[in-house]
């Protein structure tokens, strides 16, 4: 029943305990369980019409009914509310639908890989989570090039910006410096930002590549529009927190300018007392540029031949700074700074608020679940087989 095409690591203790626990000498009814593998590369709404439609066939042919129930996991969730709303027939017959940490409104994590790349988010003693990273992409460039064409990378984004509390913002002096003419509250607006500032795309990427990113926007607006909170009238909902996942990102304009630094490595007053006033890791990077400077060449405390000694650092400061943009995740554009906020409100991947978006005839919340492995925690698989039984 397909158990094959998807990761045993994450799913197979929970396919072997729906299979035992649920189909027992005892039990009065029979549970065949399915497995759905699906390309979640490809746009939601053909996986729905292909993958999805497939298996559900193949299980109505082999089971002779229709009656089901479906289990999801992650991106899953979206995918089996997007099956059920082009066929509302089917989804008459369905008797319920239990989601895993579905990311309903999309996870901010997914905006970051596009601002900073993916290597940020591993921890350095995290060795599984960095060769994932650095596959996806450890520098914004090569995320958007991998991603690029794979619509469902950006259908993963976040839909909208909140009422109160909104997840994404900007400093304002940005839209006059850099003419953006977008809304704060228009999320995919805000993705087609031509300046570069907020958008996915950047002056700096492949032409086909931008071209890609702008085409799957617009694939992932029509989802969306389409989707919106539209659920099974019998949903169960599963999320998890309790695990530092990201919440919001913030845009500042960076203020580490080439005068500037050559300023600081040459210890000017003012550049020295304005450095105090700068973020941690704006900080950062300001004294690793002057630990890269040769401390001979920025000592200024000789008259003779100032200028000359100032243009050399200046040169040095450059060409650092050129270099270091490249690599440092959060000014990898180099005219602001990614200000990223994380909390335990979330399960490492998707926000707490995402995740219970829709109205659930249950929502159940659980501590210290980690989104990927959310389905090989025996309370979880108890409590869906619990969930199954007494739909029964």
């Amino acid at each position: 029943r397909n158990y094959a095409a998807i990761a045993s690591g994450f799913y197979d203790r929970f396919l072997r305990a729906l299979e035992t626990k649920l189909n027992t000498e005892q039990s009065q009814i029979i549970y065949p369980v399915y497995v759905c593998a699906y390309d979640w590369r490809k746009d939601i709404n053909a996986i729905a019409a292909t993958e999805v439609k497939d298996i559900y066939n193949k299980i109505k042919e082999e089971q002779e009914t229709d009656e089901m129930i479906i289990i999801t996991h992650s991106m899953g969730g979206l995918v089996a509310r997007e099956f059920l709303r082009q066929n509302p027939q089917a989804a008459q017959k369905i008797k319920a639908v239990i989601h895993g940490v579905q990311p309903v409104q999309g996870a901010v994590q997914f905006y970051a890989y596009f601002k900073c790349g993916a290597r940020h988010f591993s921890a350095w003693w995290d060795i599984p989570g960095i060769i994932l990273a650095n596959i996806l992409g450890a520098s914004k460039k090569d995320f958007a090039a991998l991603c690029s064409d794979i619509p469902g990378a950006i259908e993963l984004a976040p839909v909208s910006n909140g009422d109160k509390q909104q997840w994404l913002s900007w400093d304002a002096q940005l839209e006059q410096e850099y003419g953006m003419q977008v809304q704060k509250d228009d999320m995919f607006g805000c993705y087609t930002d031509t300046s570069g500032i907020v958008g996915l795309t950047d002056s700096n990427f492949d032409d086909k590549v931008n071209k890609e990113i702008i085409r799957n926007i617009a694939k992932a607006k029509i989802f969306h529009k389409d989707l919106q909170l539209k659920c099974h009238e019998r949903t169960y909902a599963l999320s998890a927190s309790q695990i530092k996942t990201v919440q919001s990102v913030h845009i500042a304009r960076n203020n580490i300018t080439v005068d500037f630094a050559t300023d600081f490595c040459c210890s000017v007053p003012e550049a020295l007392q304005k450095a105090k006033n700068l973020t941690r890791e704006q900080k950062s990077l300001l004294y690793s540029i002057r630990a890269a400077i040769p401390q001979d060449i920025a000592d200024m405390s000789q008259k003779e031949n100032q200028d000359e000694k100032k243009a050399v650092v200046k040169q040095l400061v450059k060409e650092h700074l050129e270099d270091v943009y490249k690599t440092y995740w959060s000014f990898q554009d180099p005219r602001v700074q990614i200000i990223i906020t994380k909390d335990k409100e979330g399960d490492g991947t998707v926000p707490l608020k995402s995740q219970q978006a829709l109205e659930a005839l249950q929502i159940t919340n659980y501590g210290r679940k980690k989104h990927s492995d959310f389905y090989a925690d025996n309370t979880v698989i108890d409590d869906v087989i619990d969930i199954i039984k007494k739909l029964s």
